[in-house]
């Protein structure tokens, strides 16, 4: 399971960029620590499905 800790978005959309997604294994799963965002909320964001 893959923890963040921050948010990375697509140039120009509010889609979350996800680098260690790959096409042969799009699923991911993963584990926000919210306590170590930047700040005290998370942005609107989505997920390609």
């Amino acid at each position: 399971m893959r923890i963040t800790r921050n948010l990375e978005f697509q140039i120009g959309s509010n889609e979350e960029k996800l680098p260690y997604a790959t096409p042969d294994f799009p699923y991911i799963a993963s584990r926000a620590e919210l306590d170590y965002y930047r700040e005290p909320f998370v942005p609107w964001h989505w997920h390609n499905a």
